[in-house]
């Protein structure tokens, strides 16, 4: 990744990646990529976030409650995690969000490497630390409490277990 964005490669540290991918393949060595669907909102020209914009797929704040609205002028939940700056985080209960998802996944294959495994990472724990540091801990605690308890988390532990 370049900066830790996702479906990016760096071009200077990691520049020839993609052949030296296809040369491992060729030799029977499989190549797992990390990504961390976080997407960062202050790069200008990153493709998967205005396509993810442009479809409505981020997560957002309950109309009138974003802490970032005024500086931002949406009410997308924005948080801090690997790449440097704000991100924003897939909604993917909304089947539009994992149809994007899919997609950028498969562009990213297609035109850029060739991987052979994908592992999606995001640990919750972390993604809530993030709203806890950067916005009022005491408005946004109930909110937060919800998330921790809601339909979403329960699904997950009940398919996942505690990982969720």
């Amino acid at each position: 990744m370049d900066e830790r964005v996702d479906f990016t490669i760096d071009p200077v540290n990691f520049a020839g990646l993609p052949e030296y991918v296809d040369q491992l393949k060729r030799e029977g060595v499989h190549f797992t990529i990390i990504l961390d669907p976080a997407l960062i909102t202050n790069v200008s020209g990153y493709e998967p976030y205005q396509r993810g914009t442009e479809q409505d797929v981020w997560i957002k704040w309950p109309t009138g409650t974003s802490p970032d609205e005024e500086e931002t002028g949406n009410d997308y939940m924005l948080g801090y995690v690997w790449p440097r700056g704000k991100v924003v985080f897939p909604d993917f209960l909304k089947a539009s969000t994992q149809q994007w998802w899919q997609d950028e996944i498969v562009k990213y294959y297609k035109e850029t490497l060739k991987f052979d495994a994908l592992w999606i990472k995001l640990h919750k724990k972390k993604v809530l630390q993030s709203f806890f540091k950067f916005h009022n801990v005491d408005r946004h605690h109930k909110l937060f409490q919800t998330l921790a308890n809601s339909e979403f988390a329960k699904v997950c532990k009940q398919k996942f277990g505690e990982v969720c």
